[in-house]
């Protein structure tokens, strides 16, 4: 996402490399750079269910209400701390309170989502939010009836998990179905609305389920490690082939008159998933490109990444005029050290209290 909202602000162009002799267009993968919401939402689910799961197996429902108070601790402080910077920024610099003042009380109940208008209003980063909160709603509903599935060694449960996952997806596609044609100017803002990215959520959930029972029946070895190689590889170029696929239909994609539009982020979430996948079974190669220091350092401060990285492309291009390049490499040293700062002072300081009350949960 930090990527493509450069690209987009840079103003972008044809990136290709002829090695060869043989043209390769570079650009789709950062003018179809929007997917990395879909990643965000995969993994939102495997791992909000990963943790979910492992504390309903220890407490029951007790886990329950620290979950919920540990998502928004997660989640508000920052947002909510940026939303008064921005403010204060704003105010600064106009004299007088942004236009955008009228919506902060919606943004503040994250019920922002209730028009184009208002979700894009302070920072259009903000509409993933509301539909990511209310999956934190869905999920304990379904985690609290796939926890008692744990003891079950027959293959009902498995099937079971299909179904949850097929009905999630049929879900999805009929909402897409249904909404697009109603979504005027802005079609893809309506349907990646919940239901419309459940089978998004939903895939995370599945394969974090699926992992957790294969792991209570199965010894670990050497078949693992191979496993986890493959379905990275897999899933990994399954999302490259998907964002080149969208890229050479993306003229008659967001028309509703191509059948891809209803089921293209089904299937580009089963590939995210199988990467997700492989990357938790932690295979050397995973480990490798994902456990290693730079890549933990952005997974440390992603959220705030997430919230600051727009605003903070949008101060560097008022700088002045500089170089495709240059004003690559400025907005991404500016955003990896503002969010650096954020997670220090805005979001630092609740993760700790919630683990501390994890530690002292009986």
């Amino acid at each position: 996402m930090l990527l493509f909202h450069v690209n987009v602000v840079a103003v972008p162009r044809i990136i290709s490399v002829h090695p060869f002799g043989v043209r390769i267009d570079l650009h789709p993968l950062l003018t179809v750079g929007w997917i990395g919401v879909t990643i965000f939402f995969v993994l939102s689910g495997f791992l909000l269910t990963t943790h979910l799961l492992d504390a309903l197996s220890r407490e029951g429902n007790r886990a329950l209400p620290r979950y919920y108070v540990a998502r928004v601790k997660r989640i508000v402080p920052a947002f909510w701390g940026q939303i008064a910077i921005l403010f204060a920024i704003a105010y600064a610099v106009e004299g007088a309170a942004p236009y955008w003042t009228r919506y902060i009380p919606l943004h503040l109940a994250m019920l922002h989502n209730t028009s184009v208008e208002a979700s894009s209003a302070i920072n259009p980063v903000y509409w993933t939010l509301p539909i990511e909160f209310l999956f934190y709603v869905v999920l304990p509903l379904v985690a609290v009836r796939l926890v008692r599935w744990d003891p079950i060694r027959t293959a009902y449960r498995w099937k079971a998990l299909v179904l949850i996952y097929a009905a999630s997806v049929g879900l999805s596609v009929a909402y897409r179905y249904a909404v697009f044609p109603v979504g005027g100017e802005n079609p893809a803002w309506i349907s990646n609305q919940l239901p419309g990215t459940i089978d998004q959520f939903m895939i995370g959930t599945v394969l974090a389920t699926g992992w957790r029972w294969w792991r209570a029946d199965h010894e670990p070895g050497p078949g693992v490690a191979r496993l986890s190689t493959a379905l990275a590889t897999v899933g990994f170029m399954g999302i490259i082939a998907m964002i080149y696929y969208l890229d050479s239909i993306y003229d008659v994609f967001w028309s509703g008159k191509h059948p891809a539009v209803y089921v293209w982020y089904s299937v580009h979430a089963a590939f995210v998933g199988m990467l997700v996948l492989g990357v938790a079974m932690g295979g050397p190669l995973t480990r490798a490109v994902f456990a290693n220091r730079a890549a933990l350092l952005v997974g440390t401060i992603s959220y705030s990444l997430y919230l600051w990285h727009f605003p903070v492309i949008l101060w560097v291009e008022k700088i002045g005029k500089m170089g495709y390049a240059t004003f690559f490499l400025v907005s991404i040293v500016a955003c990896l050290a503002v969010s650096a700062i954020s997670y220090l002072l805005l979001e630092r300081p609740f993760l700790k209290m919630s683990r501390r009350s994890a530690r002292a949960a009986p």
